[in-house]
């Protein structure tokens, strides 16, 4: 989440969203877990796993990285570093 929120911070006024999704948990955990990490990420709540279902996630955690036309680019499963997102964003980070 470090890195996450790392990569969050540098690229969120260059046209590249994150959003968070937590599955099965309570928003109060969540929230507790975000302060305690002093965390700022966007997070969307789906208990029941509505993302990982539709997107056949089986691995937590799991990224999914989506092109401003919500072409869904890659999709990684496990532990990322900054490196990874980094390049990962630059694949999608609108040109110009």
């Amino acid at each position: 989440m470090p890195a996450i929120q790392e990569a969050f911070t540098q690229y969120k006024d260059q046209g590249f969203e994150f959003v968070t999704n937590h599955i099965r948990e309570s928003e109060y955990v969540v929230n507790k877990f975000l302060e305690s990490n002093h965390l700022s990420l966007p997070v969307v709540m789906g208990k029941e796993g509505e993302v990982y279902d539709a997107y056949g996630t089986k691995n937590l955690p799991a990224s999914f990285f989506v092109t401003p036309e919500g072409k869904v680019k890659r999709i990684y499963q496990g532990e990322m570093t900054k490196e990874d997102i980094d390049m990962w964003v630059k694949e999608i980070l609108p040109k110009g």
